[in-house]
C-alpha cells in the first residue's frame, strides 16, 4: 500500500465534501509507502442530475502546488443514492513509480457541485478547491474530515 486514509477496514464517514460550486476539488497527501501504482480507491458519487464525465488526476508536488501530471482518468462515478457509495476503483495504465514520504496531489475536475467525495475518519485536513489549478485554496468545513483516498501498488503491499 502506498497511501491509505480510508480508515480501519477501508471505512469512511458519512460526511462528504460537495463540489462547492467550483470546477476542481482535491487533496494533497504524503505517501507512507512506495511502489508501482496499480489502483486508486475512493468513495465518491455524483449528485442528483449531474452531467456525465469527471476527470481524476494524480500530480506531483511543486513547492506546495500541483506540479507535473502523473496520470489521469475519466469516468462516471455512481449516482448518490442516500447511503455510502461503493469505492470507485481507478486502474493505472501507466504504472508510475511512486516514492515513499513524498507529497502528491489528487484532483477531481467536475461540473460545479457534481461530486460528493466522502470523508476519512482519519483526519481533518480539509481539501483544496478552485476553478483552476492556479486558483486552488485550502477549504475546511468543521467535522467534514479529509476526503478519503487509497493508493495501492502492484507489488501487493
Amino acid at each position: 500500500m502506498i497511501y491509505n486514509n480510508l480508515g480501519p477496514g477501508n471505512t469512511f464517514s458519512n460526511g462528504d465534501w460537495q463540489g462547492q460550486n467550483v470546477s476542481i476539488i482535491g487533496i494533497t497527501f504524503t505517501t507512507t509507502g512506495a511502489g508501482t501504482l496499480s489502483t486508486i480507491l475512493l468513495p465518491i458519487a455524483t449528485t442528483p442530475n449531474a452531467p456525465p464525465g469527471v476527470t481524476f488526476t494524480l500530480y506531483s508536488n511543486s513547492t506546495g502546488a500541483p506540479g507535473s501530471q502523473i496520470e489521469s482518468w475519466t469516468g462516471n462515478p455512481p449516482a448518490y443514492d442516500g447511503g455510502e457509495p461503493p469505492l470507485t476503483t481507478l486502474t493505472s495504465v501507466q504504472k508510475p513509480a511512486i516514492s515513499s514520504g513524498t507529497q502528491y496531489w489528487f484532483l477531481i475536475t467536475q461540473a460545479p457541485n457534481q461530486i460528493m467525495w466522502f470523508s476519512s475518519p482519519l483526519g481533518n485536513d480539509g481539501m483544496w478547491a478552485g476553478d483552476s489549478i492556479n486558483s486552488l485554496i485550502q477549504s475546511q468545513i468543521p467535522n467534514a474530515g479529509t476526503p478519503a483516498l487509497q493508493l495501492n501498488s502492484s507489488e501487493g503491499d
